[in-house]
């Protein structure tokens, strides 16, 4: 099916920044199309809006791996059902392309630091690591009651895509079975310092 052109779909700009509209309006009208009009944390919310109009622009698979994968704190807003047909949505082999080759040939063990209750934690999330440390000190970050990691096997035709930009070794994939390691508090802080560590001497 030939892709219709940006130009000539309907928008919905509920989700751009105040005072962006009209620039994202033009680019539009120019055949153009970033997300950059849009906050991070509002970026997977704009992508709900226009999922068709992205799909039938050839965007979708584009546009949903960067508003994923740039949230600031995570995306708790959206529920699991929306994205996960978001993902379902998409070309797998297209979202591959667009990301970082995998560490490997699989199957991967993979880990997810969850912490807080109902919609903050999201045991079965789209977001794991390959890295353990990673894991739990995404438990921690912000700080909410009864952190935890979780832990996973996922084969490598299961996996969507693999972004390592930030050092974080994510993997995004939807496990059935995820296990608790009931790690202890120390365990935790033990973990998260290593990765802490290991992050400011990259930035460093």
């Amino acid at each position: 099916m030939k892709n219709t052109t940006i130009a000539e779909q309907k928008w919905n700009t509920e989700t751009v920044s105040n005072g962006l509209q009209d620039l994202f309006m033009k680019n539009v009208r120019e055949n153009k199309f970033s997300l950059c009009y849009i906050a991070s944390g509002n970026q997977l919310c704009f992508v709900c809006d226009n999922a068709m109009q992205l799909k039938a622009t050839g965007l979708l698979e584009k546009a949903l791996l960067e508003a994923f994968t740039s949230s600031r704190i995570n995306n708790r807003l959206i529920s699991l059902s929306w994205i996960d047909y978001l993902f379902r949505l998409c070309d797998r082999s297209v979202l591959r392309s667009l990301s970082n080759p995998l560490p490997g040939s699989g199957p991967f063990t993979i880990y997810r630091g969850v912490a807080g209750s109902r919609n903050s934690r999201r045991v079965k999330g789209w977001s794991w690591t390959t890295d353990i440390h990673i894991a739990c000190w995404f438990s921690l970050r912000l700080g909410l009651e009864n952190p935890a990691v979780y832990e996973a096997t996922i084969d490598e035709k299961n996996i969507f895509a693999y972004v390592d930009d930030r050092n974080e070794s994510e993997i995004i994939c939807c496990p059935s079975r995820p296990k608790n390691l009931k790690l202890t508090s120390r365990k935790l802080q033990d973990g998260a310092s290593v990765f802490q560590i290991r992050k400011q001497s990259t930035a460093n």
